[in-house]
């Protein structure tokens, strides 16, 4: 386990030690290394977010984790598919009537999108690890911290290669969604379950 763990911490770090120089050179014109530059600071931000949320709401990071085990994998993605549409469609129906003289309402279209966020950020708390273990194996039964660190570092790599990295992490980002949404459905049955 020690040489897979050297392994992804070198890989991780020259990840890393390569985004600044990227970065820098984007801001000297070069579009394709500001591009990179942004996709693995993106990668690493969500997934140090993720981490971060399982440490500070380890309850929560567990019903996440009870609903990815109780569903197959394709239940989360349409749950998620659907609401994220809805949202996004009340979200531009809400922008509109703000931009047409009524600002209230369009702060009410912010609001969906970030619940929608905060929703998908909770169901992610349980996707990131999966994908960790994964990759790590279920031989060297590695923590959740390691399987989150791993899964971030497949899924940031996974935005490197365009375009079908894009679309894996769009569905990554759909699932989350539709566990989150499964975790408030399945929460608010379980006090109903438990009085009858």
């Amino acid at each position: 386990m020690k040489n897979k763990w050297g392994w992804i911490v070198c890989l991780s770090a020259a990840a890393l030690m390569l985004a600044e120089p990227a970065w820098a050179a984007g801001k000297a014109g070069g579009k394709t290394a500001d591009g990179l530059a942004l996709f693995i600071m993106l990668g690493a931000g969500i997934t140090a977010f993720i981490v971060w949320g399982r440490a500070t709401f380890p309850h929560i990071a567990r019903r996440a984790d009870k609903v990815v085990g109780d569903n197959t994998a394709w239940k989360p993605f349409w749950v998620g598919l659907v609401n994220a549409v809805a949202a996004f469609l009340l979200a531009a129906f809400l922008g509109k009537i703000g931009k047409a003289g009524a600002p209230p309402v369009g702060l009410l279209a912010v609001l969906v999108l970030v619940g929608a966020a905060v929703t998908a950020f909770r169901g992610g708390m349980a996707v990131w690890p999966s994908y960790g273990h994964r990759v790590l194996g279920a031989d060297d039964a590695p923590t959740d911290f390691q399987a989150t660190l791993a899964g971030g570092g497949l899924l940031t790599g996974m935005l490197l290669l365009f375009p079908v990295g894009f679309v894996f992490f769009a569905y990554v980002l759909v699932r989350s969604l539709g566990i989150g949404v499964l975790m408030l459905v399945n929460g608010q049955k379980q006090p109903a379950e438990q009085t009858g």
